[in-house]
């Protein structure tokens, strides 16, 4: 039977404190808006119970939401049962499409308490979309803050709050974690409201470790897998690329929680079904018999692990821009944060020796074919991003040509520099920047600008008509000389060692 519906592993520490979680001194501020979400309780027939506090909005009339992602435009269908309480006495709310509106005394303090039913075990074949929807089944709840929870709208996301969290009445003998720490008992913390909606929150029948590690403490939790499966490994490799990531920024974090969720399958092919960065914290889903002794899965396992903990720095800390007059993002500049990302999660994988050349150089092999065949391949950033969330290979553009450009700049990079400045440099400033300047965002001609300055003016020309037009990938067959040769084969290029003894020379 699977773990997540037994005894809890016992290595979990005490909460920690409010005062050492990843606190700026700008969130300091005094006036922070008081919001307190707590859980109330679970069961199989009534599903989980949740009690949000915040004050109203001054006008005297607030409106109750949460969003949808993705292909999920009504998000109401997770919510059941919704009460809004002002000093304990309810009041009429009126549902409508853009949620739950009350009218109330001007800047009162209002309760909305509601349910989340239950849902059932998480198919992992099922789509992106259910990985985001809320998980509520056999005492288990794992939630995404902006699915979940009922917020009033209207807000800026950047509006730095102080949330309680209490979840003592929901995880009975099991236990509690969130993107702001582990344990039940209630904790306070400032964050930015967007940071609350786009956090994880999970509690019940968990194992759950946390590591004091000297860049900061690591929780690892895994709910619902099997018996066999190795929790040690995967603690392990969860360390490691940790470790990783924060070696190549020079960077802590006082506190970072990956969630590990056994789903049911229908493909026994799919082992790992991809996961999402959040606050502070990565939820993966995987099969729940996944088994780490086999290569291929633990490769694929710390594959997605490492993608999705860079995007800490390029996704998270770097922002691309959004949309005009939208708090969306430009998808257009997705091939950065998402493919630039898919570079790098090799590149520290394979120098953390978490992944041997051959594996990296058939990545790369892959990822080249796979771009060829693309049926979107021609189209430019903008009809791409159009496509995000409708067509597969259209979903897959930045991705690919994302990965292909961060080689090309990094190699263009070194050239132009004799060897001096990489990519790395710039991915590094980029972050530094970015933490000194919060409003601070990315946008595909700047990044064009920004790394072509230090290139050639021919690559430059090359980089910035990829990026923005799209068309044939820039590498050619002696790109990667002296480690690689490339060869044509059927209009397909494919790269191999120059000399097989020395496989070390592709570290990424």
């Amino acid at each position: 039977s699977p773990t997540g519906a037994g005894v809890p592993s016992e290595t979990v520490t005490p909460p920690v404190a409010a005062s050492s979680l990843p606190l700026r001194e700008e969130h300091s501020d005094p006036k922070a808006e008081p919001i307190s979400i707590r859980f109330d309780r679970i069961s199989d027939d009534m599903g989980l119970t949740l009690s949000i506090t915040t004050p109203g909005d001054a006008d005297g009339e607030t409106t109750f939401a949460n969003e949808g992602y993705g292909n999920i435009k009504d998000a109401q269908i997770f919510i059941s049962s919704v009460q809004i309480h002002q000093d304990g006495h309810p009041l009429p709310a009126l549902q409508s499409k853009l949620g739950w509106t009350v009218k109330h005394r001007p800047g009162g303090i209002l309760t909305v308490i509601y349910r989340l039913p239950i849902s059932g075990r998480l198919r992992m074949d099922s789509g992106h979309d259910s990985f985001m929807s809320p998980i509520v089944h056999d005492g288990l709840f794992h939630l995404f803050g902006n699915q979940a929870f009922l917020m009033p709208t209207g807000r800026r996301g950047a509006d730095i709050i102080k949330l309680k969290v209490d979840a003592t009445g929901a995880v009975g003998d099991g236990y509690f974690a969130s993107s702001f720490g582990p344990g039940a008992a209630p904790q306070e913390v400032l964050a930015k409201r967007s940071q609350v909606g786009q956090a994880l929150y999970l509690g019940g029948p968990i194992n759950l470790t946390v590591t004091d590690t000297p860049t900061g403490r690591v929780g690892v939790a895994f709910s619902f897998m099997d018996k066999s499966v190795q929790g040690d490994k995967m603690e392990k490799d969860v360390l490691a690329v940790v470790e990783a990531g924060r070696k190549f920024f020079d960077d802590t974090q006082p506190w970072y929680l990956v969630s590990v969720y056994g789903a049911e399958r229908s493909d026994p092919a799919i082992n790992v079904g991809g996961g999402t960065g959040l606050t502070n914290a990565f939820a993966m889903y995987v099969a729940s018999d996944l088994n780490l002794s086999n290569d291929e899965h633990r490769e694929h396992f710390r594959w997605v692990l490492s993608h999705e903990y860079f995007h800490q720095w390029n996704g998270l800390t770097i922002r691309v821009a959004s949309q005009p007059s939208s708090d969306e993002d430009d998808r257009s500049v997705y091939w950065s944060s998402e493919g630039v990302t898919e570079f790098y999660a090799m590149r520290l994988l394979t120098r953390a020796g978490l992944q041997t050349p051959e594996r990296a150089l058939d990545v790369l092999n892959h990822k080249l074919l796979r771009y060829l065949q693309n049926s979107k391949r021609d189209l430019s950033a903008e009809a791409a991003a159009a496509l995000f969330f409708t067509d597969a290979d259209g979903e897959q553009i930045p991705y690919l040509r994302g990965y292909i450009a961060a080689w090309y700049a990094d190699m263009a990079m070194r050239r132009h520099s004799g060897g001096e400045r990489s990519l790395d440099d710039a991915m590094r400033a980029l972050v530094v920047r970015s933490k000194s300047d919060p409003k601070f965002r990315v946008t595909t001609a700047f990044l064009a600008s920004y790394l072509g300055d230090e290139m050639s003016a021919q690559d430059r020309r090359t980089f910035e008509r990829f990026i923005t037009e799209g068309g044939a990938a820039p590498i050619g067959p002696d790109s990667f000389a002296p480690c690689l040769v490339g060869n044509y084969e059927s209009a397909v290029l494919r790269f191999e060692f120059a000399a097989s003894e020395n496989v070390s020379c592709f570290t990424h």
